[in-house]
């Protein structure tokens, strides 16, 4: 059952109660894109932990971390179970997750499967856009590519319930930033519809808690 949504003197209150988050974006040191962080093989908690134990250490207490679609696609339940692993992780450290569920920089054609090894001296050398662009352009034309990236947002806003209360959401540069710099900006501004939309499904996934999510505004 949704519960209504919070009085200003109650989102305050929450507020005021809120450390001052310091932090940072984060990926492990042995993956080389979001892929490579969340596929089944690849995910590797022993080096989450050890390295969320670090930033701890200097005083971080939230981090910035990137979903995949793709990595949802190839292992819905799995990948879920993988959040919630992370999410455990990283709240044994005292650090608060924004999960980022979409994000349009760099490689515009990711594929499941083994990730290329990284260029030596090259700045996100493998570092993946989520939806790719191919994705992308069919969006305004394929109906199950819509359906499967409304189900995608659906499920992950819903996944980390039962360990982050306080769960954030970002919905990502995505394709706000694609609208002003490719031919596919009609699509990308759908996209970004798509989740402002769907962050606010509560009375389809019975959200009993609280939550923030945001959407990039500007143009690059």
């Amino acid at each position: 059952m949704r519960k209504p949504q919070r009085s200003v003197e109650e989102a305050k209150g929450w507020h005021e109660k809120q450390p001052w988050l310091v932090g940072c974006n984060f990926i492990p040191s042995t993956a080389i894109n979001q892929l490579e962080m969340w596929q089944a093989d690849t995910f590797d908690p022993e080096t989450i932990d050890r390295e969320l134990g670090w930033a701890a250490g200097i005083g971080f207490n939230a981090v910035r971390v990137y979903l995949h679609d793709l990595a949802y696609d190839q292992d819905p339940d799995g990948f879920l179970q993988r959040m919630d692993r992370f999410l455990r992780i990283a709240d044994a450290h005292g650090i608060k997750t924004l999960f980022v569920i979409f994000d349009d920089c760099w490689l515009a054609e990711p594929k499941v499967g083994k990730q290329p090894e990284p260029w030596p001296g090259v700045h996100n050398s493998g570092w993946l856009e989520s939806p790719g662009l191919p994705q992308l352009k069919r969006y305004p034309t394929d109906s199950d590519l819509r359906r499967r990236l409304a189900k995608y947002i659906i499920r992950n806003m819903k996944a980390p319930s039962a360990n982050d209360p306080e769960a954030i959401h970002d919905g990502g540069g995505t394709s706000i930033r694609m609208a002003g710099r490719t031919s596919v900006g009609d699509q990308a501004c759908q996209l970004s519809d798509l989740f402002l939309q769907h962050r606010n499904s509560r009375h389809i996934i019975h959200f009993s808690y609280r939550k923030v999510s945001f959407c990039w505004p500007f143009l690059f």
